[in-house]
């Protein structure tokens, strides 16, 4: 899929975004995002910890059944956890839960079948 956007003359022109997250030192656990989102046959979810620890993630689909746990342990900074399509169920909204000491960040992504 690509983005695209109008003129005042109705005219097509291609958009292409670029995203830059910035993190510093010593600020909390976060969830930078999954991409890409939505996705067919792998995302990434990048997330930051201000120090190295394990890190657990959950994804569920909207009805809350458990689809995929996997923990791992982390060094300080940006990390990245790959999801692949053959580790889900069926497509659709998903949620994905990433738990850091007792920090939970829940976030959403749709899996496309």
């Amino acid at each position: 899929m690509n983005a695209e956007m109008y003129a005042k003359d109705l005219s097509t022109h291609k958009v292409i975004l670029h995203y830059q997250v910035s993190v510093t030192a010593g600020k909390d656990f976060m969830v930078i995002g999954n991409a890409p989102n939505p996705w067919s046959n792998m995302t990434t979810i990048q997330f930051y910890i201000p120090n190295q620890g394990n890190v657990e993630l959950k994804v569920r689909d909207m009805a809350g059944k458990l689809l995929m746990t996997r923990s791992g342990h982390f060094n300080k900074g940006i990390n990245t956890i790959d999801i692949l399509r053959s580790e889900m169920g069926n497509g659709g909204v998903l949620l994905y839960e990433l738990k850091f000491n007792e920090a939970v960040k829940i976030g959403k992504m749709i899996l496309i079948e």
